[in-house]
């Protein structure tokens, strides 16, 4: 059963539904929570690197991965925030697709249409932020099973 379900879920996602990087909020309601969203992440990401750094755990490389991911994920957060502003909230950027891959971005604030481009790579920030994240969690693991096993050999 479970084959079966893994091999619709592939084919419908590869084969009957194009996938599109990028994903609207309808309407404002829907842009000022996920605004808000982003916000409290990036304070939760904040709260999580100022403990890591008040209680010393840096020392320990685990520690200090999730710290590295916590500071990228707040930069992140903050991009997000900006891109979503511009873009969504006070339209000061227009997007035009010319053709598979070309966008013409323009806008009436000299440099925003740049730094909108730029500030749309945000998976720089999200992608490295999760493999710090997935490695210093594995980091712990290994030291909590290690801990573990020592423990269990005294």
């Amino acid at each position: 059963m479970v084959r079966i379900v893994v091999f619709l879920s592939l084919f419908i996602f590869l084969v009957v539904s194009p996938a599109y990087a990028t994903q609207g909020h309808g309407g404002i309601e829907g842009i000022l929570v996920h605004q808000a969203a982003h916000v409290l992440f990036a304070l939760a990401m904040g709260f999580l690197a100022f403990r890591i750094k008040r209680d010393e755990l840096p020392v320990r490389k685990g520690w200090r991965n999730v710290q590295y991911a916590a500071v990228l994920f707040i930069l992140w957060n903050v991009d997000t925030v900006f891109v979503h502003f511009v873009d969504e909230q006070v339209k000061l950027v227009t997007v035009e697709r010319l053709a598979t891959g070309q966008l013409h971005i323009t806008s009436p604030v000299p440099g925003l249409a740049v730094m909108y481009y730029i500030a749309k790579l945000d998976h720089l920030l999200c992608v490295p932020a999760i493999a710090f994240l997935w490695v210093g969690l594995g980091q712990l693991l290994t030291q909590a099973e290690t801990r573990r096993k020592k423990g269990d050999a005294s």
